[in-house]
């Protein structure tokens, strides 16, 4: 029987989401929030790539994703994760909804997925960092972890160093506050270096958004990430 392009995507589309985090850290409140509650409440906020622009449906967007593979992984923990993504949003609007999603309500774990926009805007990377500094400084007193998400690579980019520039500010203000970082861009770029077609795969028709591919691998691997940043023995113990 042959098989469907889907098919064969699936088979041959290597992720290689694992190499990519970048200033690992530990997540203290998550580990606390699974080890006392044996819950998780996690808030991914962001553009288009959050919303799922791209996919076949909610189901597949990666906020979903990640839901259920932390569930698998922690199937004694209640696990959800509000997908809080609009599409087109730069950082300042973001931003804004941020802030007042965190004085709505706690969450242990943000996921931020940020840049985009901002560099195809022709944001400076002054403004856009400010911007930044003042997401991870609400984040912080909310008591909330924070994972960042860096902007997506693709074929379009007609100003790489512009883009980069603000890729670059992410990992740089990163590093500097110990924030964990799931580089989309050198996930997606190793696709493309790869093969353009591996590259492709990962991407929706308009060759900007992930597609279901894309989506799944994003989610499984902040998933995978967030897990070995959490595991502090008595948290995963008590919820295996």
């Amino acid at each position: 029987m042959l098989q469907s392009p889907a098919q064969a995507v699936e088979k041959t589309f290597a992720c290689d989401s694992l190499r990519v985090l970048k200033q690992g850290r530990q997540l203290p409140a998550v580990a606390e929030a699974l080890l006392r509650r044996r819950s998780l409440t996690v808030l991914a906020i962001g553009s288009s790539s959050t919303e799922g622009v791209g996919a076949s449906g909610p189901d597949a967007a990666y906020p979903r994703r990640l839901e259920a593979t932390l569930a698998a992984r922690w199937p004694r923990a209640e696990i959800t994760v509000v997908n809080a993504g609009i599409g087109g949003e730069t950082a300042p609007r973001t931003l804004q909804r941020l802030e007042a999603a965190l004085q709505e309500r706690r969450y242990d774990l943000v996921v931020w997925q940020l840049g985009t926009n901002d560099a195809l805007r022709g944001e400076t990377a002054d403004a856009f960092r400010a911007n930044l500094d003042q997401g991870i400084q609400a984040i912080r007193a909310s008591r909330s972890d924070l994972v960042l998400v860096d902007p997506q690579y693709f074929p379009g980019i007609k100003n790489p160093e512009a883009y980069e520039a603000l890729v670059t500010t992410i990992g740089r203000v990163a590093a500097e506050d110990n924030i964990p970082v799931f580089s989309r861009y050198a996930m997606m770029k190793g696709w493309a270096e790869r093969s353009p077609d591996d590259l492709l795969a990962g991407l929706s028709p308009d060759q900007f958004h992930m597609n279901d591919t894309g989506y799944d691998c994003l989610g499984k691997g902040l998933a995978l990430h967030i897990s070995s940043m959490a595991r502090q023995g008595p948290a995963m113990a008590a919820t295996r």
